[in-house]
């Protein structure tokens, strides 16, 4: 008998405005951690590797949904021939219920959710191989590799899962809608959690032999032909003690070796995380660089301010979290992760991110110091006409004297008289303080005229 297992990673994408909300609200620890699974997880290599390094501890497990489908629901499944690989293979009767789990994975740096799947298989090496060499024969993507994917990952928008992979798309996503309202409190019910279509990374790992060459020959010629983009890969690793390729959707490993288990199952998540939060990181800031292009509001401007340095906070630890990974995993960094990383361009990816973030920040200090100098200038104009104003007051006071002057007023020994000493000084005064004033305004607005220009 022949064991193998497949590891399905499942990002779950947020809706960008309320992510942007929370990880600007960054109070959210006590709401998170009444979720968190005090057990750990039960997948054992994801337990390992959080266990074994500190530094990769931040990752959580989350108490799945109290409606979260049996996993007996998926020998049902297996049994219906929708699910039959190649269209006549049955798998229900070799699943391993009690091996096969499924976990929700929470980072609480980046505010990030994964679906780990593990479903464990034994099987008959010949009957194995058999299934494997059938898959050859048609073009409906009915082979092992795509059947068991398809019950989980949509290829298309439209296209069904199974019922139970259905179930656990609908209790997770609600679960972390529930999550995110609790955070960010709103009366609306619109979900904001949601697994796209084509999300899942699949890893088989066969614990065989890996210089048999039968079996070795079946599960390749099986990987590229599941592939949607037919390609030729060479393998990362083929040696007396383990079998790597790592294609595009589908990855094989093969040894009896468990370690490998345990060392290429984090590399095969890592990849999956990094690819999937650099492109969800520049997605989002495409679609706020746009509403700031769009709308004017000093209010809203402010916001996107505070969101991006919220983003480039984000990416700079993921660099991070990049870099700590690969001192991690050290000794394979060279011969397994390089080769894996220039396969997705994730170096690539991390470097356009980083540039992009750049380029972003410049461009709102730029926008910010063209609104700051508007505002001045609005501001200047505003006093300007005040000041203006106060003058045209003054006018409006002295016209008031005037009108006060009567002809009995200036009468010598009176009051008037009294001040500016005789009538004529008074009338002198009454000439060219208007006069005087009237220049100052035609001053004023001469060189706030030429300021501007």
């Amino acid at each position: 008998m022949l064991d193998f297992k497949m590891m399905c990673v499942q990002p779950i994408r947020l809706d960008a405005d309320m992510y942007s909300k929370i990880i600007r609200k960054q109070d959210y620890a006590d709401i998170l951690n009444a979720f968190v699974n005090p057990n750990g997880f039960d997948i054992k290599w994801i337990d390992n590797f959080t266990n074994k390094y500190r530094k990769f501890r931040s990752f959580k497990s989350l108490t799945l949904p109290s409606d979260m489908p049996d996993k007996s629901a998926l020998i049902s499944d297996l049994g219906e021939s929708q699910w039959w690989v190649n269209g006549e293979s049955n798998l229900a009767t070799f699943l391993n219920l009690e091996e096969s789990k499924v976990a929700l994975l929470y980072d609480p740096r980046f505010f990030q959710f994964f679906i780990i799947y593990e479903l464990h298989f034994t099987m008959p090496e010949e009957q194995l191989i058999t299934l494997l060499q059938g898959s050859l024969l048609n073009q409906q993507k009915t082979d092992l590799y795509n059947t068991l994917r398809q019950m989980i990952v949509k290829e298309e928008a439209e296209s069904s899962l199974s019922q139970w992979g259905q179930h656990v798309h609908t209790s997770m996503t609600k679960l972390l809608t529930d999550i995110i309202y609790k955070i960010i409190p709103n009366k609306g019910t619109e979900p904001v959690a949601k697994i796209g279509k084509n999300t899942g990374n699949i890893t088989f790992f066969f614990n065989a032999d890996s210089q048999n060459l039968m079996l070795k020959t079946a599960l390749i010629n099986c990987n590229a032909g599941a592939e949607s983009i037919q390609r030729n890969v060479k393998p990362t690793l083929d040696d007396k003690h383990v079998f790597y390729a790592f294609y595009g959707r589908f990855h094989t490993i093969i040894s009896k070796d468990q370690s490998y288990y345990y060392r290429y199952f984090p590399i095969q998540f890592h990849m999956q995380f990094m690819w999937f939060v650099t492109g969800y990181y520049l997605e989002t800031m495409d679609k706020l660089n746009n509403e700031i292009i769009s709308k004017k509001s000093a209010a809203f401007f402010q916001h996107s301010v505070d969101d991006v340095d919220a983003y480039v906070n984000k990416i700079q630890f993921l660099i991070m979290h990049n870099e700590n990974f690969k001192l991690t995993i050290e000794m394979d960094n060279e011969i397994v992760l390089s080769q894996v990383e220039n396969r997705w361009n994730i170096e690539k990816s991390l470097t356009n991110a980083s540039q992009y973030i750049a380029m972003f920040k410049d461009y709102m200090d730029r926008l910010y110091a063209k609104r700051q100098a508007a505002a001045a200038s609005r501001q200047n104009s505003i006093l300007f006409i005040i000041s203006c104003l106060q003058i045209i007051a003054l006018l409006s006071v002295w016209a008031d004297f005037l009108s006060i002057t009567d002809p009995a007023s200036l009468a010598e020994g009176g009051p008037v008289s009294n001040v500016f000493g005789n009538t004529s000084n008074l009338l002198s005064f009454n000439l060219w303080l208007p006069t005087v004033l009237g220049l100052m305004i035609i001053g004023l607005s001469v060189v706030g005229f030429f300021r501007r220009k």
